[in-house]
Formats: C-alpha cells, structure tokens, sequence
C-alpha cells in the first residue's frame, strides 16, 4: 500500500493522499490508480483536473485498492510509474485515471507534470511519462484493464490562449495517435464526463463496457476492448448478457469469472454449473493442484532457507545487480524479490546445477557474490580496454585525416567520429572555413544559404543546390542531407530507446548516479545535476560503444547494470 505526494506551487507544499481499500470477496486484489494534476507551475492550471480525485470512494466501493497523487511533479510521475508496474504483477483487475495536461508529438502522447516547464518535443520525453509506458503495463491484464484520459480538447483546451504555444516545435495539446493494446479499454474527455461515467456506468454492477459505451456523453470517447459480457466491477456475473440459447459463451463468460478469481470457490463453482463442458476437465486439474498445494507445508525447505539469511533491503539489491551482472535478469533492483526475480534465481540455480527453487541458501548466496565479483572485474577491465583501443584508432584517424584542416578531411572524421576526442575541434575549424566562404560569397547565394541553414531540412538544401549545383556550399549542403536522411532512418529506433528508458522510471537520484559514473569513467556527462543532456546523451554513447552496447545515447536495462556496478541506491 502506497501514499503518493506531489508538489504545487513555489512554497512546494506537500500534500499525501490516504490509499483506501476495501476487498473484492473472493477474488485477487484490484488495483485502482488516480491522478489529478490541476495546478501546474510554470503554465496555465487544468481545469477541473483534480475532480478525479472524488473517484476514490467509489472504486474502494467496487472493490479496488486505491492509490491517489495529486499535483504530481516530474519525480513522483517516475515513482508512480514504476511502483505501479510493479503492483500490477498480481493484480486482477487494473484502472487507471489521469487527469491534467496532456501533449504530443505527433506519435506519442505524454501525461505530464506539473513542474513541466518549456516543453519542446524532447524535453518533454525527459520530462513525462508517455501514456504507452501505462498502457504497456495495463497490456498484462487483457480484458480487465482500463485507462482513463481526462482533457479538453479543441480550442477549449488546457493550453488554449497561452502565446506561441500551439504547435510549437511539433508539440500540440491532447491525445496523438493511440495504439491501443489488445483487451485494454480507453476512454477520454473532460475530467468531469469521465468521473461521471465511471461512477454511474462502468463501476455499475449491471452494466458491460459496451453498455455504458453505447450511452456515453459525447465528449467522452472510447477505444479499444468493449464487450457485452466485460465489466470493470469485481465479482459481477458476467453471463447476465447472453441470451438463453447462447449456452456457449454463457460457458465462457463462467470460464472466465473462475479463472480471473482463479479461487478453489470459484472452479467448484464454475464445475457445479457445467460438469461436462468443454472446460469441466481443466477446472477438475485446477481443483486437483489447489487442494495438492492446500496439504503442503507453507513454507518450504529452501524458502525457510532464505528466511534464516534475515537479507535486508540492501542485500537484496546487491543480490538482483549480482543476477544482473551474470546476465540473469531479476527486471530491476529495488530490493523486492517478485516472480522476476524468482525467475532470475532459478535461471542462475540452473546454470549452476542447483536445484530450481527460487530461493537461495548460504552457500549459494556466498557463489553468487563471488561470481558476480569476478564477472564485475571482467566486464570493467574488457570496457577499459576496449576504450583504450577506441582511443588509439579515434587518435590515429584524426592524424590521417582531420589534423590536416582541409574541410573534406575534417568531414571524413566527422563522419567516423561523431562523439570523438576531436570532434568539438573539428566542428570549431569547420565553423571557420564555413564563416570564411560567407565572408567570399556573393548576395544572392549567401542569401540562398542562409535561408537553406535556417530551414535546415532536405528540401530545403536540395532547393539551394537546384540553385547553385556548384556553389560554394554545396559539398556542405550534400552533408547536412545525408546526416538528415540518417537522422530519420535511426528515429525509430531512437525512439524505441527513449521509451525504453521511460520505462526505466529513473528520478534525478538515479541520473545523479549516473552522471558521476560517466565522469568517473572519463566521460564529459556536462553538469552533475540529475538532468540529462545532450553531453550525457554524448557521454552514454560513447560508453555503450566501449562496452560492446547497442549505442543509442539512452540508458536501458543492459547499459545500467553494467553502468552502476559499483553504485549502490
């Protein structure tokens, strides 16, 4: 159980929300998110934002467990993301509410908080959560899981009268386009349309999602999984809808109530009904093993093993960067020992010639720190070489090519060497040899490129060469197309990253880490301050190159653990 915080205002008041929680009978937990961002720092406050914080009454009546954040700031969205991922594991059913500023860019859509401040297409990637990275999770639960947006759109919208701002950059108001995930149900509009419908329509007992669809205020849309049998209310019987000859998917829809209470109760139940249906055998297999389970001790031997260790919090981190560094992957260190990490142990036990449990004893507890230790050393000793022989060739490429101070020459290692030890040199002398031809050129075509640099995309280089095919800028020209087309094979894998990290959910501890590791390794990461930018952005490539990485310039699972070997959180 969890309390958000979040921050308004210069005086960064703090205010906690109670989590309340009322249990579903029978059935696992249900997990309820609610945000309400309504007071925003550096713009304009989103109106009615925070009238989804009512909504908590409401869902703790319908069975779920309740987590609130109101006014949450660039932190505590990163916090919320990730402890909910990891709540989520066990959840049955999962809802999701937010409530405030809502941008994109064109391909993605960002939930963003309330210390946003000058938001531009990637600042705001550093900036908020993107609603992919909540609906990736909710992506887990198909068929009872549903994402709530609240905005206005329009000319009405949140941002609407704020100078410049409307399509600034690339970056407009509202949901972009939405890739809905299989099973997922998404709804937006107005905060107020949306704690309406849910508390009279979707958190109703007698009504299906494609009931309360079908009468929905028009402002409010919805998207994704809507059936005549789901519903968002713990416990419903979800067969109310089909009719008497539809004995079939009254079948399913029982089948599907007994597996998502997945309860000893709810099989005999589902078996009463129909003893010779067509899933009669496996609700008989699942009854089996439940009661098989029911006669075992509670605690095994190899679990009551671990138990005797007494690990702290901390031994616990330093066990999951120990299965990390081996290449076990426990999904994150954070001290909890989930089905991931359990997973990552039995993969370890098994590469060891243990036996699977899950669970680790002294003995292999002492094996694990010693190979990680030894692996450790290795990787860090394989990263310095490997940096060093980089060195050596970055150094003997400038000689052959760059030292000259010919223009081409500089090109070449440029191109080679984009994040290079002579890089800012070579961009220095370019920058002479590119005033100098200003300086010569004559009115019409040092307007031309002027306006060409200024655009600065390929239509309008190739405009300038038309002009002047053999102008004084036109190698240049043929340059800066070339790193534009490449800039826009490598976007969406850059992308790709981005979101990687996103999901990462790391707070400015974390990148503080970060950045006084890249400095230690003898890589420029700019100011020490939590924030990355583009010299840390420099900084990780150049250390994922040394490290045998997929280079990118954002961090992901792999570049940190390897990265924070040696950094305890």
């Amino acid at each position: 159980m969890r309390d958000f915080v979040g921050r308004s205002g210069a005086a960064a008041a703090l205010t906690v929300i109670a989590v309340t929680w009322q249990a579903g009978a029978a059935l696992a937990e249900n997990l309820a998110l609610v945000i309400g961002n309504s007071r925003y720092q550096n713009t304009v406050n989103a109106k009615d934002a925070g009238r989804v914080l009512e909504l908590d009454k409401a869902l703790a009546e319908a069975g779920y467990r309740v987590q609130k954040a109101q006014n949450a700031t660039r932190d505590d969205l990163r916090s919320i993301l990730t402890n909910f991922g990891d709540d989520a594991i066990e959840a049955d059913r999962l809802i999701v509410v937010f409530a405030g500023h809502i941008l994109n860019n064109g391909t993605e859509t960002f939930l963003t908080p309330t210390d946003l401040k000058d938001p531009k297409p990637i600042t705001i990637q550093l900036q908020a959560p993107s609603l992919s990275s909540f609906l990736a999770i909710m992506a887990e639960h198909a068929g009872g899981a549903a994402m709530f947006v609240g905005y206005h759109g329009g000319e009405g919208g949140f941002f609407a009268g704020e100078p410049g701002f409307r399509g600034i950059n690339g970056l407009t108001p509202g949901l972009g386009p939405v890739t809905v995930p299989q099973g997922v149900l998404l709804a937006s509009g107005p905060p107020a349309k949306l704690v309406e419908a849910l508390k009279s329509g979707f958190l109703s007992v007698e009504a299906t999602t494609a009931s309360v669809a079908e009468g929905l205020d028009p402002e409010v849309s919805v998207a994704g999984y809507v059936s005549r049998f789901s519903t968002l209310a713990p416990g419903r019987d979800q067969t109310d809808g089909a009719t008497t000859g539809d004995a079939d998917a009254r079948e399913e829809a029982y089948w599907r109530i007994a597996e998502t209470q997945k309860t000893l109760a709810g099989y005999e139940d589902f078996l009463s009904r129909y003893p010779s249906g067509a899933y009669s055998e496996l609700a008989r297999i699942k009854i089996r093993e439940m009661k098989a389970a029911d006669a075992q001790p509670q605690v095994s031997a190899a679990e009551q093993a671990e138990i005797d260790l007494k690990l702290s919090r901390d031994d616990r981190k330093q066990i999951q960067r120990d299965l990390t560094i081996l290449e076990h992957d426990p999904r994150g260190v954070d001290g909890l020992f989930g089905p991931a990490t359990r997973r990552a142990i039995s993969s370890w036990q098994l590469a060891n010639r243990f036996s699977e449990t899950g669970f680790l004893d002294r003995r292999q507890l002492d094996l694990l720190r010693d190979q990680a230790q030894v692996r450790s050393e290795q990787l860090a000793e394989e990263a310095r070489r490997k940096a060093e022989e980089q060195r050596q060739a970055d150094i003997r490429f400038w000689n052959q090519t760059g030292s000259s101070g010919q223009e081409a020459d500089l090109r070449v290692y440029l191109r080679n060497y984009p994040d290079g030890i002579y890089t800012e040199e070579a961009r220095r002398q370019l920058d002479v040899i590119e005033r100098a031809r200003i300086e010569q050129s004559q009115g019409p075509e040092r307007t031309a490129w002027q306006r060409a640099e200024a655009i600065g995309t390929v239509d309008a280089y190739n405009e300038y060469l038309g002009r002047y095919p053999n102008g004084l800028f036109a190698g240049t020209a043929r340059e800066r197309i070339e790193a534009l087309r490449q800039d826009e094979q490598d976007r969406d894998r850059l992308n790709e990253a981005q979101r990687e990290e996103d999901r990462l959910g790391l707070n400015t501890q974390a990148w503080l880490l970060i950045e006084r590791k890249l400095e230690k390794e003898g890589l420029d990461p700019g100011p020490i301050d939590g924030t990355p930018t583009d010299k840390t952005r420099r900084a990780i490539r150049k250390y994922q190159s040394s490290a045998g990485l997929p280079v990118t310039g954002y961090m992901d699972r792999s570049t940190l653990s390897r990265l924070i070997l040696t950094i305890r959180f």
